[in-house]
């Protein structure tokens, strides 16, 4: 059995470096977890560098994007959205967080009562 998980996982992993390597993206990861007083959403983005991921709250909603070259030989970036999450009024958009570890992107989405949302922009804190 343990032999059979192996060769799964590792035909998973070659798959998703052949889709890299022939022009494709991997699989971004996003799991989002409702805690007592905050959200927790965690990113994987495999293949993006951090400098290249973005953060930002615009009309109720987090945006997870990244940039990418428009063009080989421009210096130029476009931003490629990579999700767009609902945000609920209760969350404090002046105090969420984001720190980057261990290749996951930990955003902390804070509840509070009094507040009712707010647009800006994330700074991601590597650790």
């Amino acid at each position: 059995m343990k032999v059979e998980r192996n060769l799964v996982r590792n035909l998973a992993r070659t798959a998703d470096i052949l889709n890299t390597i022939n022009g494709g993206m991997s699989q971004t990861t996003i799991k989002i977890h409702s805690l007592e007083n905050e959200w927790l959403i965690k990113v994987k983005t495999p293949g993006v560098e951090l400098e290249n991921l973005r953060l930002e709250v615009l009309d109720s909603h987090l945006y997870i994007h990244q940039m990418m070259e428009i063009d080989q030989n421009s210096p130029e970036k476009a931003p490629y959205v990579i999700a767009m999450i609902p945000l609920i009024k209760q969350i404090n958009v002046e105090e969420i967080s984001a720190t980057f570890e261990d290749g996951w992107t930990l955003i902390r989405l804070p509840f509070d009562e009094m507040v009712n949302g707010l647009d800006r922009q994330i700074k991601i804190v590597r650790r």
